[in-house]
């Protein structure tokens, strides 16, 4: 398995949350903590044979243990809606859910016909 995280600084809490894009807002993360710098979880991969072993449960315990190291405040990961074993993981880990959107890296026209949704969460370190 394989696990990504890169160093961010704070957003202000207006581009958090762009309900513009179809965001809905969590109030419980509307104000920054500690010095504004975060983490966040770019790539999370686990092999077909080891998925459902605890495997991307203790990656991302490293990679809270990583970014509570290095001071970092929260850490976030966005994940598309169809990988609802993932989204179940982190929410048993602590993450909550701060916005949900459509802004997906795919084509917007198949994203909406699929109804693909990108679910943002976080957890405070």
């Amino acid at each position: 398995g394989m696990l990504a995280v890169r160093g961010r600084k704070g957003k202000r809490e207006d581009e958090r949350f762009d309900e513009c894009n179809g965001g809905m807002r969590n109030t419980e993360f509307t104000q920054e903590t500690g010095n504004g710098r975060y983490g966040e979880i770019s790539h999370v991969i686990v092999m077909f044979p080891w998925r459902r072993s605890n495997l991307g449960s203790q990656l991302t315990r490293t990679a809270l243990d990583f970014c509570k190291e290095r001071g970092f405040s929260r850490l976030s990961v966005a994940v598309s809606s169809p990988q609802t074993a993932a989204i179940s993981m982190f929410q048993k880990l602590g993450f909550i859910q701060t916005i949900s959107h459509h802004s997906t890296h795919v084509n917007r026209w198949f994203s909406k016909l699929a109804r693909i949704n990108v679910v943002e969460l976080e957890k405070t370190i």
